[in-house]
C-alpha cells in the first residue's frame, strides 16, 4: 500500500462503528477534505436557516448533521450526545476543531461552551431581533411606522401570553426533574395559536392578529392547578414569566414565526417559508441577518 485513499478511509469508517445517530453520519463524512466545518443542528429548518447566513463557517464548505425522525435521539438531545461521543473518542476528537454544535435555548438553562445556543427561544426568533426586522421590513418596502406597528403587536402578544409560555416551560422543567405535575394537555400549540390577520376599525392600532384565547385560558388553568402544590414550581414559573415579559425573543419560536407569517401575508400578501424553493424573500434577507450565538 502506498497510502490510504479517501474511498478506503470511507469504507474503513463504515465498519465496526460503535456510534449511533448523527455521530455515525459524522464518522463517515469527516474524511472528505472539501468540508471545512461540520455543523450539528437540531433539524432541517435549522440547516436551511444557518446555511444561508453571512457567516462562512456556517455557509461555505459545510456539512450539516441532524437526526431524522426515525432515530432514537433527536433534536437537542442528539446534538448533545454527538458532542459527548466525539469529545470522548480518541479518534473522533482529533478533528473536533472543525465541529460546530448549535442548539436552541428553549426554556432550559444554557448549556454553555462548547455548545452554541440561540439568542432567543429558537432559531426562528432571529427574525425578531430588531436589526433583522429592519432588514426584513425594508426589503418588502415597508416604512418605519409599519415596523413599529408590528413590533408593538408582537410585544403585546408576548406579554399577554407570557403566563402560558411560563407554565409550558414549567411543565418541561417538572418532567425533566421528575417532579409530580398533575396536568393533561387538552389543546395543542397549533390549535391555540391559529393566527388570523384582522383590520381594526375602532382602535388606534389599525391592524391586529387574533388567536384562540379561550383555548389558551383552558390550558393555563389546567397547568396552573397542577403547580399550585409545589412552591419550587411556582417560583420557577414566576421567574420564566418575568423573563418572557422582559424579552419577547423568549416566546416559542415556532409560534412567533407563524405570527410574523400571518402579519406579512395579511398586510402585504408576502410569504415567508423555509421549505419553499421559490421563497425569494427568505433567500434575500437571511444573508443580511445578524445571528449571535451565545
Amino acid at each position: 500500500m502506498h497510502g490510504t485513499t479517501v474511498t478506503d478511509a470511507f469504507r474503513e469508517n463504515l465498519e465496526n462503528q460503535p456510534f449511533s445517530g448523527i455521530t455515525l453520519k459524522y464518522n463517515t463524512v469527516r474524511v472528505y477534505p472539501r468540508f471545512k466545518h461540520f455543523v450539528f443542528v437540531e433539524g432541517n429548518s435549522d440547516m436551511r436557516f444557518y446555511g444561508k447566513t453571512k457567516y462562512s463557517e456556517l455557509s461555505e464548505g459545510v456539512y450539516y448533521l441532524y437526526a431524522n425522525s426515525s432515530e432514537r435521539e433527536r433534536g437537542k438531545n442528539a446534538v448533545r450526545k454527538a458532542y459527548e461521543e466525539i469529545e470522548n473518542n480518541n479518534k473522533l476528537c482529533t478533528e473536533k476543531n472543525k465541529c460546530i454544535f448549535i442548539v436552541d435555548r428553549d426554556w432550559d438553562a444554557l448549556p454553555g461552551k462548547p455548545l452554541l445556543v440561540t439568542l432567543g427561544h429558537s432559531m426562528e426568533n432571529y427574525f425578531f431581533v430588531r436589526e433583522n426586522l429592519d432588514v426584513l421590513f425594508t426589503t418588502i418596502g415597508a416604512d418605519k411606522t409599519t415596523l413599529e406597528d408590528f413590533w408593538t403587536l408582537f410585544c403585546e402578544f408576548a406579554y399577554e401570553t407570557s403566563l402560558f409560555w411560563a407554565l409550558k416551560a414549567t411543565v418541561v422543567f417538572a418532567r425533566k426533574n421528575n417532579l409530580w405535575f398533575n396536568y393533561r394537555k387538552t389543546h395543542d400549540f397549533d390549535s391555540v395559536f391559529s393566527f388570523e390577520y384582522i383590520e381594526k376599525k375602532d382602535s388606534v392600532t389599525s391592524h391586529g392578529i387574533t388567536y384562540d384565547k379561550s383555548k389558551m385560558q383552558d390550558e393555563i388553568l389546567a397547568m396552573h392547578n397542577g403547580i399550585m402544590k409545589n412552591p419550587d414550581l411556582i417560583k420557577y414559573c414566576e421567574k420564566r414569566k418575568k423573563d418572557i415579559e422582559e424579552n419577547p425573543l423568549l416566546v416559542r419560536g415556532h409560534d412567533a414565526f407563524h405570527f410574523l407569517q400571518c402579519y406579512l401575508s395579511g398586510r402585504f400578501g408576502r410569504t415567508l417559508d423555509f421549505y419553499s424553493q421559490d421563497d425569494s424573500l427568505i433567500a434575500v434577507v437571511i444573508p443580511k441577518f445578524s445571528v449571535d450565538l451565545v
